[in-house]
């Protein structure tokens, strides 16, 4: 992808009580997708997952094949979020949470919030 790795600092310039503020585009697109927002919630969890915790945990919630919701998380969904900075790979083959400001995750909240609202 064209698009470089957002670093979370670059979300850290909003005041705390901006949250109604728009996320940057490709945050805000990385938002919109289920499945990302799930693997998102479950790492803000529990911290790390590998790949197959990560589809164990989505299966339940999406209409996918679970070896079709690997590839996908694996090939897509994971690099996309990976470019939007929100985590990182370790050498253990591990997805990690990247180190998000206070800001940051509040204004996901905030988002998060009204992609469900919509949904509903």
């Amino acid at each position: 992808m064209n698009r470089s790795r957002r670093d979370s600092a670059d979300l850290s310039n909003s005041a705390p009580d901006d949250a109604d503020r728009p996320l940057p585009d490709d945050l805000h697109w990385v938002l919109t997708d289920r499945r990302r927002r799930a693997a998102l919630d479950h790492l803000r969890e529990h911290g790390s997952a590998t790949v197959a915790e990560l589809t164990d945990t989505i299966a339940g919630s999406v209409d996918q094949h679970p070896e079709r919701l690997r590839v996908s998380l694996d090939r897509h969904h994971l690099p996309v979020m990976d470019e939007a900075g929100l985590l990182d790979r370790n050498e253990s083959e591990r997805v990690v949470l990247a180190d998000l400001t206070a800001e940051t995750c509040e204004r996901i909240d905030h988002s998060v919030e009204r992609f469900e609202d919509d949904e509903s």
